[in-house]
């Protein structure tokens, strides 16, 4: 039992880091037509910090980041 629940413990790790790896590849690409650099790099530590971007970056960044986060639940079902 316990060789099954370590090898779903690692799926699920393997998972997450895929899911991670979509989003920040594609925030990245994304989101360095529109923001400064610093900009892209705060947002990527935390995504509460998009509430502080000017209006219009904030309407370009939330359907951004939902569209990767479908993604990433995709990924890991």
């Amino acid at each position: 039992m316990a060789a099954v629940r370590q090898i779903r413990v690692l799926g699920g790790t393997i998972g997450l880091a895929a899911g991670s790896a979509v989003l920040i590849n594609h925030i990245k690409a994304q989101a360095a037509k529109f923001l400064k650099s610093d900009q892209v790099n705060m947002i990527l530590l935390s995504s509460s910090i998009i509430q502080f971007l000017p209006p219009q970056d904030q309407i370009q960044t939330r359907p951004m980041f939902a569209s990767k986060y479908s993604d990433q639940m995709r990924i890991m079902l």
